[in-house]
């Protein structure tokens, strides 16, 4: 009886062996069918069910966190092709698949969110204080990266006959810090005329003026953003008076094609 049942026991062990010498072999792994498609490693079947692919929040695309076990610019590039979800909003939810240096959505496009926010003055505004005003700018983003360019344009006019400076200042209001900002020159005057021969105190009355536009720029990187996160910035504005009146305008209503004040962020 003992015989017999090593018998038994050796033959079970030998189909067994035979068995996963059989999968090995083949390479082909098959679920809800013994047949799995010729060409492929793993055929699932099924025609009520689907495959659960590994979901995780990816705040960075650059980085390959959260997925744990790799380490260093080699293993990176030798997970080529790593597939997950991505459930994190902030950087596009989808799909996504690690390129060797970036997770990239398997559309091929880019983050859900676009790359640069921008909003534009849609109203006349005159700023004649020589203290911070607010200007009815603002813009909205959510970061997806540590670090964004903020940059800011503009256009306008000054005061006819009068010499002044102007300042716009873009402030991160969430924060409630100074991103940066940017000076201008309001008006040209004639120099010869303020400042000719007899004239030392800049009062002759034979000064001439002329009405002339200005522009001004500015950008800065804003850095030590939260990813995910919700920030809004604003716009200030003041003036200082050389000569005659304060103050500078910007007219986008009156002059769309010549004045303007747009703030962007770039990701």
């Amino acid at each position: 009886m003992k015989k017999q049942k090593t018998k038994l026991t050796y033959v079970v062990l030998t189909g067994i062996i035979l068995l996963l010498s059989t999968t090995i072999t083949s390479a082909q792994i098959g679920i809800n069918t013994i047949t799995p498609a010729n060409g492929s490693i793993l055929d699932i079947e099924s025609s009520e069910k689907g495959v659960m692919i590994p979901r995780m929040d990816i705040t960075d695309l650059t980085t390959i966190a959260p997925v744990t076990g790799i380490t260093g610019p080699v293993e990176e590039a030798a997970a080529e092709g790593l597939m997950v979800y991505n459930t994190f909003a902030g950087t596009g939810t989808g799909f996504h698949f690690w390129n060797g240096t970036d997770w990239t959505p398997v559309s091929g496009a880019a983050a859900a969110e676009p790359p640069v926010d921008s909003a534009s003055l849609a109203a006349d505004v005159l700023i004649n204080s020589t203290t911070n005003v607010p200007i009815p700018l603002t813009l909205t983003f959510t970061a997806r990266k540590s670090s964004v360019l903020v940059m800011l344009t503009a256009s306008g006019l000054g005061f006819t006959g009068s010499i002044a400076t102007g300042t716009l200042i873009v402030e991160n209001t969430t924060l409630g810090t100074t991103v940066g900002g940017t000076n201008m020159k309001i008006q040209n005057y004639s120099s010869i005329a303020i400042f000719g021969p007899g004239n030392s105190n800049g009062n002759n009355s034979n000064a001439t003026y002329t009405t002339t536009s200005w522009n001004a720029s500015f950008s800065k990187l804003m850095t030590g953003l939260t990813i995910g996160v919700t920030y809004t910035l604003s716009v200030q504005g003041r003036s200082a008076s050389i000569l005659g009146t304060n103050g500078f305008a910007i007219q986008p209503l009156t002059t769309p094609d010549a004045q303007h004040l747009t703030l962007s962020v770039i990701q």
